[in-house]
């Protein structure tokens, strides 16, 4: 159990596992099905001289999904939308640089990890915020779930400091405050 003084400054461990770090035992592996599984772009690609600008990273890692430019060009102007965090809403940003590029997105805010896999299921991605201290919030991009035979779940995240998939099990090492799924609109 994590004790206050841990959750108000936070401990820089927000329980993300990489490949060779998760459990022994059958599962399976559900990604939506447009969704990258490496290449993503990290914080520490994106300058020096900026802070705390993961939702802008999260939203360069989903928007690369859908518009073929390249990533540079994606996160400068993304990151001209959200900026510097903490930023607590970013959906209705992310929103304007689709319209920007003639695409509509609708987005759904989720507490429960089993709204985040039926999306994943129909093949949409969402963006997770994280708390792991008072003060101390990550934005990740959620690309599916592993699922254990024995009940587990892990979600596979694009963790936005490394340019591979990271596990993410929900509640553990840190908080999920909230989830944004998207879905791109045809008409």
């Amino acid at each position: 159990m994590t004790s206050f003084k841990n959750f108000f400054a936070g401990d820089d461990d927000y329980g993300f596992l990489k490949a060779d770090q998760m459990p022994a035992g059958e599962y399976r592996d559900v990604y939506a099905s447009l969704a990258l599984r490496e290449g993503f772009v990290t914080t520490g690609q994106t300058g020096d001289y900026l802070n705390n600008h993961c939702g802008a990273t999260a939203a360069t890692n989903f928007a690369r999904h859908y518009i073929k430019e390249d990533w540079r060009k994606i996160f400068v102007n993304v990151y001209a939308l959200i900026g510097n965090g903490p930023a607590f809403f970013i959906s209705h940003k992310i929103k304007r640089y689709f319209k920007s590029h003639g695409l509509k997105l609708k987005s759904k805010i989720h507490f429960k990890t089993d709204k985040i896999k039926k999306a994943s299921i129909r093949n949409r991605l969402s963006i997770l915020l994280l708390a792991n201290g008072l003060f101390d919030w990550h934005y990740v991009l959620c690309l599916g779930y592993r699922a254990y035979a024995n009940g587990d779940d892990y979600l596979i995240i694009a963790d936005g400091w490394t340019r591979t998939v990271s596990y993410y099990k929900v509640n553990s090492g840190s908080l999920m405050f909230s989830a944004t799924t998207y879905d791109l609109i045809i008409s």
